[in-house]
């Protein structure tokens, strides 16, 4: 079965720019999340925003993924609409036109994933 991901080209933040693949196992915030290669960054769904976001995985020694996965909304950009996203750079948010993702327009909805794979 062929993996599902997103991967965007046009941020301005080099290491944004990468190809990220659908992780059914790692749910944040009621959907599954998508993840680089090299498991630093990931998109997750922010469930009280309805939105997108990317995120890298630590910041110095704090987990990010165990604050967003308690409700934190923190990362580097987030999605607007389905070719916009808003990418914070050099103190300011600003808008990045974007490839349409597929993978984030029909987003895989984790039913009951969080207490098959028990609490975290």
């Amino acid at each position: 079965k062929a993996s599902v991901t997103c991967a965007f080209s046009e941020f301005s933040r080099e290491e944004l720019n990468t190809t990220y693949t659908l992780d059914r196992v790692t749910v944040i915030q009621g959907r599954h999340s998508f993840w680089d290669k090299s498991r630093t960054r990931f998109v997750y769904w922010q469930q009280k925003l309805g939105r997108w976001a990317i995120a890298q995985r630590w910041d110095k020694d704090k987990d990010l993924l165990e604050r967003v996965r308690g409700g934190a909304e923190v990362g580097w950009a987030f999605q607007k609409a389905a070719t916009t996203w808003s990418e914070f750079r050099g103190g300011a948010w600003r808008d990045v036109a974007t490839a349409p993702q597929p993978a984030l327009q029909a987003p895989p909805d984790a039913h009951g994933a969080q207490s098959a794979h028990g609490a975290f």
